[in-house]
């Protein structure tokens, strides 16, 4: 299609290709993180159906097999997903990444210490280490929000 600039006609670019591949990028980034979560809420909803209540408390032992197979799906899992995420991965984003990581492993590291010398001297509760990951977690996803979006 032509257009005119000044009299002149000009042809007006094709879509790029560029904006073709950002969209498989996006479609194949959007399939990995889909189908981790498909395969992780199999273990998920199996712990929730047959733990409900004592899932998160210091109850009966899991079977040793069980928890063996699970910690191994989940290394799996983080491993398969790392490699398949830092290959859809731009350079930007995975600067973004790592900034947020370097955060919550900064916070990891003044929050733990601080709460567990803080139960020896009486002060506090035992460190919960659920409370501690979830902070982790929450601190990485607000620094990836905030160098995402500044």
């Amino acid at each position: 299609m032509m257009t005119r600039m000044m009299g002149r006609p000009v042809a007006e670019p094709d879509p790029g290709t560029g904006e073709a591949l950002e969209r498989a990028a996006r479609r194949k980034r959007i399939f990995t993180i889909g189908a981790l979560a498909v395969m992780s809420f199999i273990p998920g909803f199996y712990l929730g159906y047959t733990e409900n209540d004592e899932l998160l408390l210091a109850g009966d032992k899991w079977p040793p097999m069980f928890a063996l197979g699970l910690a191994g799906f989940y290394l799996g899992a983080v491993i398969a997903g790392a490699v398949l995420m830092h290959r859809q991965t731009d350079e930007v984003a995975l600067a973004n990444q790592y900034k947020a990581t370097a955060l919550a492993g900064s916070m990891f590291v003044i929050v733990y210490p601080l709460w567990y010398i803080l139960w020896k001297g009486g002060f506090v509760i035992e460190p919960m280490h659920l409370v501690i990951y979830g902070l982790f977690l929450l601190t990485a996803l607000g620094g990836l929000l905030y160098y995402r979006f500044r």
